[in-house]
């Protein structure tokens, strides 16, 4: 088993973005963060710590997660990082960014309530045998959208 899996949780930064690859088959990328929060004993009081940004990319259920989530809603995501390497237009040096690339994403329960919809989807997962994906309408919260379908 790799050791190279990651879970984080936190909040979508903005809406997922949808994108097509060249040979047109979707994906899409968000950025999850998370500030940690922490009660001071000596001022009784909450105080936030320094917050992480988590880009991430998914190819697998793309069109679920931009039907079912969006900005502020409170995810979890698994997946494997991927390091890119590039020379920024105009520098000088290389600069690495860590990608997560998600394979399983779900909305926390947390502080919302959610009831999974399952839709039918054609394509690759009909080949494979999985034409049945849960997709996520989130229920009442802090951060809840209508119902989607």
């Amino acid at each position: 088993m790799s050791t190279n899996i990651r879970v984080i949780a936190g909040n979508l930064t903005a809406d997922p973005k949808l994108q097509f690859t060249r040979g047109g088959k979707p994906y899409v990328s968000f950025t999850v963060a998370d500030t940690p929060r922490r009660r001071n004993a000596q001022t009784d009081k909450w105080e936030d710590g320094e917050t992480t940004f988590q880009r991430c990319e998914a190819y697998v259920a793309a069109e679920n997660i931009t039907e079912s989530v969006g900005k502020g809603d409170r995810v979890l995501a698994v997946g494997r990082i991927r390091t890119e390497r590039f020379t920024p237009r105009g520098g000088d040096h290389e600069v690495s960014v860590d990608k997560l690339v998600v394979e399983e994403i779900g909305v926390s329960l947390r502080w919302t309530a959610a009831q999974p919809v399952r839709t039918k989807r054609s394509g690759a997962d009909e080949v494979s045998g999985h034409s049945v994906e849960p997709h996520f309408a989130e229920g009442a919260g802090d951060n809840s959208h209508d119902e989607m379908a």
